[in-house]
């Protein structure tokens, strides 16, 4: 009886969750080019040439699009202004991507890359230890900045480059939700939806919201509001649900290079994939009691999506149940470079 009574409550709250709006279209969508193995490559070639301007951002900034010039990947790099401290998403503060519907068929929409603090500094300690602390997606640790570029290349790179693909697809619905929402939001935030920093004002709310500061403390009615409008225009569209289920075994697989997935540590190549590919399918089978701490912690998608207070309070388990069989496909997408 006990069991029935489960199975019920189970249901009925499924059964309430708000229905996902790319239900049976959200894709496993692939960078057009192996971006990892070209990032990195490209960075270590060239390592010496980016140590001799790493403490000035704009020569940086400039050199690095130099070199990635060859590789025709329509990549540009900018410093931040207002948050070139702040940590973001480790070697790079954020990404970001041109609308491709300002650019001339046949041409790809640009990534952005924003400089911050830490790319220099993962650029000078490319082989020596750093720590690596402060507000951002990333969890606080010692790390070398080869290491650390590896994490950021996994994870928002290649996040970006995904769209860049996605904008190709014609079957793929860029962006999402509609006017009302979008002009409520703008209305929240103080900021037009129709301008263009739109999207570089949002970041900050979009950081605050993954965190566990917002996740786990009281929140005013204007914070939820907030949350369920991104939730539905942001997190739930056909390219940043797949972007963000991308970064779930990016993070795995760096927690595994750190030590924090016993028994994987030592792992690479295909025998990673497979330990990887356990662990997201114990996540799915266990979708409703969210992610384990010490996995949480370590992995902002993880945390969000699968917290009552964060995804879920939208969209429900089968919401975060979606959302994890997308990152099973990504991880099993990857290329084997990556895994390591």
């Amino acid at each position: 009886m006990k069991q029935l009574l489960e199975n019920w409550r189970k249901f009925l709250a499924e059964a309430e969750a708000t229905a996902l709006p790319g239900a049976g279209k959200y894709k496993v969508t692939m960078p057009l080019k192996d971006i990892y193995k070209i990032f990195m490559d490209t960075v270590e070639s060239n390592l010496s040439a980016l140590q001799a301007v790493a403490d000035d951002p704009q020569k940086l900034a400039s050199e690095l699009e130099r070199i990635f010039e060859p590789e025709e990947l329509n990549l540009k790099f900018e410093v931040s202004n207002n948050r070139f401290d702040e940590l973001g998403d480790g070697a790079f503060l954020h990404g970001e991507v041109s609308d491709p519907t300002e650019v001339e068929e046949g041409e790809l929409p640009t990534v952005t890359m924003m400089l911050s603090k830490y790319t220099g500094e993962a650029i000078k300690n490319w082989d020596e230890s750093m720590d690596v602390s402060g507000k951002g997606y990333i969890s606080a640790r010692t790390t070398t900045g080869k290491e650390l570029m590896a994490y950021t290349v996994r994870g928002t790179v290649v996040h970006e480059f995904i769209h860049q693909a996605q904008s190709q697809d014609p079957e793929i619905k860029m962006g999402g939700g509609d006017d009302e929402l979008f002009a409520r939001l703008g209305e929240l935030v103080g900021v037009d939806p129709e301008s263009k920093d739109f999207g570089r004002h949002m970041a900050k709310f979009i950081e605050h919201q993954v965190s566990p500061e917002f996740l786990n403390s009281k929140k005013s009615d204007k914070d939820k509001e907030i949350r369920d409008i991104v939730n539905k225009v942001y997190y739930s569209n056909e390219d940043e649900f797949t972007g963000w289920a991308q970064g779930i075994p990016s993070d795995l697989i760096d927690m595994a290079t750190r030590g924090k997935l016993p028994g994987l540590e030592n792992l690479e190549g295909e025998e990673l994939r497979q330990g990887i590919l356990k662990i997201i399918d114990e996540l799915i089978e266990k979708a409703e009691q969210g992610p384990p701490a010490e996995l949480a912690q370590e992995s902002s998608g993880l945390m969000f999506y699968g917290h009552p207070e964060g995804f879920r309070a939208t969209y429900g388990t089968p919401g975060y149940k979606a959302f994890l069989q997308l990152a099973k496909g990504y991880a099993e997408k990857y290329p084997e470079n990556m895994y390591k």
